[in-house]
């Protein structure tokens, strides 16, 4: 389920679509009226009256697809901080120890296709390290401190779990849906992020107590595509989603309530790609809907 690293042109249809006897009718677009329930925003005006409407300032990139706007990568890691107040740039600031060393073996091993996030979770108590989330292995390294970090690398460089760090796994039936809200590196995403982490969380409230169970939604920092804002990526399967608003974000958790990797047509147009695909690959997927 989380191991997604390569890919074929067959694979990667079926992943996204189903098995070839599927029935393969295109969809049209529905209209915005009363009897489209599965839409949270079929009914709402322009600009929208329902839900808060991100600022008219705000610059977002409204034309170009984005279906091959993620850059290849096969592993991510979150560092827990408990805050979103970061830093512009992590490698300039050596006073965020854990993601500051991270940050630099990265760059001088030249180790290719994994990215870096800080977290707005908080840390497991009785330590003076940070939490370490990496996915797809979805495992939680606990109080990670500068000591622990060339025992984590090897992790990062070769995929198998630090068995000695101390770790948990991630529940198998849990979703975490990281929101970048990294607003020092660019507002739009500081704005738009933080009102879809709001109202997602406020829909999870109001959703059934067992989704709200299985679903956590996190505040991130940068990794790619602020013009896209809002954007977030749903861990399992890797998913990337942007120009999110408050409007749509219950598309995102009816997603994740069916509970599997075919991606449902109204969320065809958010969709920006995947763990463990390359821009073509992601193109590829996009130009069949």
């Amino acid at each position: 389920f989380y191991k997604m690293s390569s890919f074929l042109p067959s694979a990667i249809k079926s992943l996204l679509f189903g098995s070839e006897t599927e029935d393969k009718t295109p969809t049209t677009e529905t209209t915005a009226t009363e009897e489209n329930p599965d839409d949270p925003c079929a009914c709402c005006g322009n600009p929208c009256t329902r839900h808060p409407n991100p600022p008219s300032y705000l610059r977002v990139d409204q034309t170009r697809s984005l279906p091959g706007t993620v850059k290849e990568y096969n592993r991510h890691l979150f560092v827990c901080t408990s805050t979103s107040q970061w830093p512009v740039k992590f490698k300039n600031a050596p006073e965020w120890p854990i993601m500051y060393k991270i940050t630099m073996m990265l760059k001088e091993s030249q180790v290719e296709n994994v990215l870096l996030s800080a977290c707005n979770l908080s840390n497991s108590a009785g330590g003076d390290g940070n939490d370490v989330i990496v996915f797809p292995e979805a495992v939680r390294y606990l109080n990670v401190t500068e000591k622990d970090i060339p025992s984590l690398f090897e992790h990062v460089r070769t995929g198998v779990i630090a068995t000695s760090l101390n770790h948990t796994l991630l529940s198998p039936d849990s979703v975490h849906v990281y929101v970048c809200v990294h607003k020092s590196r660019d507002k739009r995403c500081g704005v738009i992020g933080n009102m879809v982490v709001d109202e997602m969380k406020k829909s999870l409230e109001l959703k059934d107590s067992e989704l709200a169970k299985r679903v956590t939604v996190v505040g991130a920092s940068h990794y790619g595509g602020h013009k896209y804002a809002g954007n977030c990526i749903v861990y399992p399967p890797g998913d990337w989603y942007g120009r999110i608003k408050p409007c749509n974000i219950n598309l995102i958790l009816n997603q994740i309530a069916k509970g599997d990797n075919s991606i449902d047509p109204s969320l065809h147009k958010y969709w920006r790609g995947r763990l463990g695909m390359n821009k073509s690959e992601q193109v590829a997927v996009g130009a069949t809907w």
